[in-house]
């Protein structure tokens, strides 16, 4: 496994922690000021399979930009 960052990990418990809670409230709110942020640009009614989470990762990455590209694109043109 990996490790990027240095941010620690919250240790999980038997029960949700309000610290948590607000955390990952917060987090949504910041991903939803973001101008794709009811998005995810990963194509709607097919199932993907992938051998390695890296694979997958890749597929996402590039669904992601390309995504965000059309975004740009059609932001400039007054769409």
């Amino acid at each position: 496994m990996r490790i990027i960052g240095k941010r620690k990990e919250p240790v999980p418990t038997g029960k949700p922690t309000a610290e948590n809670l607000i955390r990952g409230a917060k987090m949504n709110e910041e991903m939803q000021k973001l101008p794709t942020g009811n998005t995810t640009f990963i194509p709607r009614g097919k199932v993907y399979r992938f051998k390695t989470m890296d694979e997958a990762n890749r597929f996402q990455e590039q669904c992601l930009v390309e995504g965000v590209a059309r975004q740009r694109v059609s932001a400039r043109k007054g769409e």
